[in-house]
């Protein structure tokens, strides 16, 4: 959960949430307000599942790969009435370890999308 406590206005702030299936949710652009300031995150990758071969050798499992930040503001005026926003799940972790599935990779995270339409 991101921490938004250092944000004044808390009530103007609206937060989409990753969704299972791959649905647009809109923003419908608030009135009273000079400029919006969007802050969007990727979706990470998944963790690798760890090793546990028969010949003793062993190895945990690596951590999921970080997903891309970004944050802008943008004068009001510049922005639609209303805002197409999707927000991926993350990526799958590795597969469970036996005896022939060691060490696998996790699944790719994907792209956090602001669009005028939705695509």
């Amino acid at each position: 959960m991101i921490d938004l406590s250092h944000i004044v206005n808390m009530q103007n702030t609206f937060v989409f949430l990753p969704s299972t299936t791959t649905t647009w949710q809109v923003w419908n652009k608030p009135r009273g307000f000079n400029m919006c300031s969007i802050y969007a995150i990727g979706s990470g990758g998944g963790g690798g599942s760890g090793a546990a071969a028969t010949t003793g050798i062993r190895g945990g499992g690596g951590g999921g790969g970080s997903a891309g930040v970004i944050r802008t503001t943008i004068a009001h005026v510049f922005v639609p009435n209303n805002l197409f926003i999707f927000v991926p799940i993350g990526g799958v972790g590795g597969s469970s370890v036996t005896a022939t599935n060691q060490g696998q990779t996790g699944g790719n995270g994907s792209e956090t999308i602001v669009a005028v339409y939705p695509e």
